[in-house]
């Protein structure tokens, strides 16, 4: 029988209570994480639902990109964009993605859909045009076709320069270099070709 530091584990009288301490913790804490799971899985199912929040149909002032159920159709380059970022609908820190979360984020959409390169994004950033729905933004104050999360400034890109990957700034175009593990205000928005289907 295995000494306890307050007696014989599963011992009768005092002891016993205390040696079961230990098991009465592990389902607590099993207990939260569950919760925790229950919520991730609520916050997954809002991401879904705020990412239908533009009517197919609608279109950006200059008629360019297109709402449609499979994304936001750019008709210049034939590229479909998802309609929300990997944050929406999230909380902060739990919307904040890793080069593995993004990339696992994007195939879980679907076939062909994958992590843009960094001319794809910074096209997208240029094209935003003044009046009427804009082609991403939060949201907040304006229709939008592509909603990001208020938090996320840097989005993941399927390119590398050396030992890191890039990114490419949505605010301000900017390209910036990141090891795989970062992950503060990074998101994903993926994107895919007309032949994946």
């Amino acid at each position: 029988m295995t000494a306890w530091p307050d007696g014989p584990r599963g011992g009768t009288g005092p002891a016993g209570p205390r040696g079961r301490t230990p098991i009465l913790v592990a389902v607590g804490a099993l207990a939260v994480l569950g919760a925790g799971f229950a919520l991730w899985q609520r916050s997954d199912a809002t991401e879904a639902r705020s990412c239908r929040s533009i009517a197919a149909g609608q279109a950006s002032a200059d008629g360019r990109f297109l709402a449609t159920p499979q994304g936001v159709l750019d008709t210049g380059t034939g590229l479909t964009w998802s309609a929300c970022d990997s944050g929406v609908g999230r909380d902060p820190i739990a919307g904040d993605a890793d080069l593995g979360e993004a990339q696992a984020h994007c195939a879980a959409l679907g076939r062909g859909w994958v992590l843009p390169t960094p001319a794809q994004l910074k096209a997208l950033h240029e094209a935003q045009v003044p009046g009427g729905t804009k082609v991403h933004g939060t949201g907040e104050s304006e229709p939008v076709l592509v909603r990001l999360s208020p938090q996320a400034r840097w989005y993941w890109t399927g390119a590398r320069s050396g030992e890191d990957r890039l990114a490419v700034n949505l605010w301000d175009g900017a390209l910036g270099g990141f090891p795989g593990h970062a992950r503060f205000n990074m998101r994903a928005l993926c994107v895919r070709a007309p032949a994946a289907g």
